[in-house]
């Protein structure tokens, strides 16, 4: 199977202080890091890796998430990609175990913030971070040729190692598409969905 992971944001929000700084016309610049380390239930390597640290994240400005309308009225969305990794049955650490289980490591950070062109470091701390979790995913195989594939999820801050809810799941152009919230609450702060998308390993 492959599964791809690509995180549809529908909101940033600012720092407070920078929030009121925007309400007051002052131009502010964002830019936002998105991390994701792609890891199998057992084993002692990545499946994939995109950090900060290694230059290697998903690097998106705010303009770039949230384009203004094109003449049709519809924005040019530039979802960040995170990850796409392969998992098989044969390869399970317990083979009498029904799941693929697999984790992300992810990560949403903001290298620098910009007020009227000059950069803002009275409460900012580089690498921080809007979200920082590991996301324990279980992906279960259909019991009859009639059903399809399933997905619980888990996120460690709340229920470490283990995936305890149901995601949402549905057949999208042919291919099994699941969503996943990824949301905090407070400032700076994000709304966003993570879409992981399962097809047949060479689709």
């Amino acid at each position: 199977m492959r599964v791809d992971g690509v995180l549809d944001v529908r909101d940033l929000t600012l720092p407070a202080e920078l929030e009121r700084a925007r309400q007051g016309n002052r131009k502010i610049r964002a830019s936002y890091h998105f991390e994701a380390v792609g890891r199998v239930r057992g084993a002692h390597w990545d499946l994939s890796r995109r950090v900060a640290d290694e230059n290697s994240t998903v690097f998106r400005t705010y303009d770039e998430l949230f384009p203004k309308a094109t003449s049709s009225g519809r924005p040019d969305h530039q979802r960040p990609e995170l990850f796409t990794a392969y998992l098989s049955t044969a390869a399970k650490v317990v083979p009498q175990r029904a799941s693929l289980g697999f984790s992300i490591d992810l990560g949403v950070l903001v290298p620098d913030y910009e007020v009227d062109g000059q950069l803002w470091l009275d409460h900012h701390y580089r690498g921080g971070y809007i979200f920082r979790d590991k996301l324990n995913l279980d992906a279960i195989p259909p019991k009859t040729g009639g059903d399809l594939w399933r997905l619980r999820y888990g996120f460690d801050s709340s229920t470490p190692n283990r995936a305890t809810r149901e995601a949402e799941g549905s057949m999208q152009d042919g291919k099994l598409k699941f969503r996943i919230p990824i949301v905090q609450k407070n400032r700076p702060g994000i709304d966003a969905t993570l879409i992981i998308t399962a097809s047949d390993w060479n689709a």
